[in-house]
C-alpha cells in the first residue's frame, strides 16, 4: 500500500506501506527512484500489537487503515505524516470479525469490510478527523466473502464472494453509508471461478 502527498512539495517522498501479520508491525518504505531504478529504504516500523494484513488509505492520503484480524478483531486509523510518511495512531474500532478486506468509499467517509471466515460485509463511519468507528450496518453474503470496493461514482458497491462464487451487487447511499440489495442482487461466476480481487 503506498501514499503519497500530491499537494505537497516534489521533495515529499512516495511512501510503501507494508502489513507484517506475524511480527505485529507495519513496514514504512521510501521508494527512491534513481538512475539505476527504484529501491526501497526502510524509515521506520509502526507496532501494531495484533496480526495486521489489510491496508487502506483514504482518498485524501491523510490516514491509513488497517485491520487487524487477530482477536480482538478491530481497524486501527493511523495519521499519515505528510513530510515523512510515519504513522501516528488516532483511533481504534472493534470490527464485526476477521476482516480480509478494507476499502473506503470514495469520498473517505465510510469503512468498507469483507470477511472471509464469517461471510460478512460491514460498513463503519469515519469522522470528520479520519478515525473509523464501530460497524453501523452487517450484512450477510454468500460464501466466503474476499472483497468490497464502491464504483467509481460511490453509488453502487460490489462484494466478491469466493465460495459463493457470485459478486454481490448493491446500492451505496453516500450520504448515510448504507448498502442495499441492487435490482439484480449478484453476478454468478463460472463453475469453480471463486471470484477475490476485482479493480475498477
Amino acid at each position: 500500500m503506498s501514499a503519497s502527498d500530491g499537494a505537497a512539495s516534489s521533495t515529499a517522498p512516495t511512501v510503501v506501506y507494508v502489513a507484517n501479520a506475524d511480527s505485529h508491525d507495519i513496514a514504512v518504505l521510501a521508494l527512491d527512484a534513481g538512475a539505476a531504478g527504484a529501491t526501497l529504504r526502510e524509515i521506520d516500523r509502526f507496532a501494531t500489537a495484533g496480526a495486521v494484513m489489510p491496508l487502506a488509505v483514504r482518498p485524501d492520503k491523510r490516514v491509513l487503515y488497517a485491520s487487524i484480524r487477530s482477536e480482538p478483531f478491530r481497524v486501527l486509523s493511523l495519521a499519515i505524516d505528510p513530510a515523512t510518511g510515519r504513522l501516528e495512531e488516532i483511533g481504534s474500532a472493534p470490527l464485526p470479525a476477521s476482516m480480509c478486506w478494507i476499502s473506503t468509499d470514495r469520498r473517505g467517509r465510510y469503512l468498507l469490510s469483507a470477511s472471509y471466515g464469517s461471510s460478512l460485509v460491514a460498513v463503519s463511519p469515519i469522522d470528520d478527523e479520519g478515525g473509523a468507528g464501530v460497524a453501523q450496518q452487517v450484512v450477510a453474503t454468500d460464501e466466503k466473502a474476499h472483497a468490497i470496493q464502491v464504483d467509481p461514482s460511490n453509488r453502487f458497491a460490489f462484494a466478491t464472494c469466493l465460495g459463493g462464487g457470485v459478486v454481490r451487487q448493491m446500492r451505496f447511499d453516500a450520504a448515510s453509508g448504507r448498502l442495499e440489495s441492487n435490482a439484480v442482487p449478484a453476478w454468478r461466476a463460472r463453475a469453480g471461478a471463486g471470484p477475490r480481487h476485482f479493480v475498477f
